[in-house]
């Protein structure tokens, strides 16, 4: 089989056409920029693994979101796009969301915030004596943490359990008032301390003279928590009360006694003299 060879005065102008040729293909090749990688939706540590290998830097913004914590939500330039002489690709990550602090606050205002972040919740209710019913006692996570929305939850202990009410007992008698208060569940303090008995007899009696009794009366005169207050069963109430003093007339003289000049005088005839 023989070789075909171009007439040599044809060889320079095609070698010429063929070197345009082979220019207009290469070059247009050559020039072309490299496209950036997609980093939406990995983990930045995926995304930094990933930009390492093809010596892309990247610039990171971390910013709260309801996506996926530690998710890639956002890239520029995006997926495709010519990267530039730099090679750099910033992108934005998801924090999460960071919880606010809901101790103290009353549950529906606590379920409230969370609902709005759309974070799931789960309650609990318990006995926390001194707290106060309805309100948020702790939370986890506590607040200031950042959370994944997407895999986790906030757990609220709210106070609560099993509640009297504190009876109205002002303007009655100390000794009733704490008897009532006892048979409400809770246990009774008089203020101020009581070293005179008033506490098992609040009326005392005590004679002046022949007309009647000096009289000594102790009466509540409020409660502390006041009444209507829901407390816990056992609960400690301060019973205020105040002492009133008061005379009950009982006449128990009688005649006056007759003197020696009422009775005709005395012996000797001093009728002005007392015998």
């Amino acid at each position: 089989m023989g070789i075909f060879v171009l007439p040599l005065r044809w060889s320079a102008p095609m070698i010429r056409i063929v070197a345009i040729i082979m220019l207009m293909v290469i070059i247009p090749v050559l020039a072309r920029a490299e496209p950036v990688p997609s980093f939406q939706n990995m983990y930045l540590e995926e995304a930094q693994e990933a930009a390492g290998h093809v010596g892309i830097e990247l610039e990171i913004e971390i910013v709260e979101s309801s996506d996926r914590k530690g998710i890639v939500i956002k890239q520029i330039p995006g997926p495709g796009s010519e990267l530039g002489s730099d090679r750099a690709v910033w992108l934005r990550v998801s924090n999460g969301i960071t919880l606010p602090d809901l101790k103290g606050r009353p549950q529906e205002e606590a379920l409230a915030a969370l609902r709005d972040l759309g974070v799931a919740v789960d309650v609990t209710e318990s006995r926390h004596d001194g707290g106060v019913r309805g309100t948020v006692w702790s939370q986890v996570p506590v607040g200031g943490t950042a959370i994944d929305v997407t895999t986790q939850a906030v757990f609220l202990d709210v106070v609560g359990g099993r509640y009297v009410a504190v009876p109205g007992v002002t303007g009655t008698l100390l000794s009733d008032g704490m008897n009532a208060i006892r048979s409400g569940e809770l246990t009774p303090m008089e203020m101020p301390t009581d070293p005179s008995g008033f506490v098992s007899r609040s009326v005392q009696e005590n004679r002046r003279d022949c007309s009647g009794f000096d009289v000594r009366t102790a009466t509540v005169i409020g409660t502390k928590p006041p009444a209507g207050s829901e407390v816990y069963p056992g609960t400690s109430v301060q019973v205020d009360y105040a002492i009133g003093q008061g005379f009950r007339y009982d006449n128990q003289c009688g005649p006056e006694p007759l003197t020696p000049h009422d009775r005709g005088g005395c012996a000797g005839g001093a009728r002005h003299e007392v015998c």
